[in-house]
């Protein structure tokens, strides 16, 4: 944490989140179709003091940087998190996972499973 403008704390976050999908009958040929991972890098800043009014006061996200791999990029468009059998008509780029793409310490990649 630091201090940010008056009255304001900043949190720098680095974390990546994976989910684990049950594939049920669907045929998957590894396990990057049924993990998908969030990568999320960022700033939250908390705002608490009288300077602010009561809309604006509470943490708010500022400048995140995200990347995913591998998901259901129908359902990323709409903000969810699916795994990637579930687009079985998907004819983006192709991605590959890179050594350092879930680590934190490196820079985040500069693709991601749906761009």
């Amino acid at each position: 944490m630091r201090p940010g403008e008056t009255g304001e704390l900043v949190l720098h976050v680095s974390f990546v989140v994976a989910y684990a999908f049950d594939p049920g009958s669907e045929p998957v040929t590894g396990p990057s179709e049924i993990e998908p991972f969030l990568r999320t890098e960022g700033d939250f800043v908390l705002r608490t003091t009288a300077a602010f009014t009561k809309a604006s006061a509470g943490m708010w996200p500022q400048g995140l940087d995200e990347s995913t791999c591998p998901v259901g990029c129908a359902d990323a468009v709409r903000g969810y998190v699916s795994p990637g059998f579930t687009d079985r008509q998907f004819d983006g780029p192709s991605y590959s996972v890179e050594p350092g793409d879930f680590d934190p310490g490196k820079p985040m990649p500069a693709q991601d499973g749906c761009h």
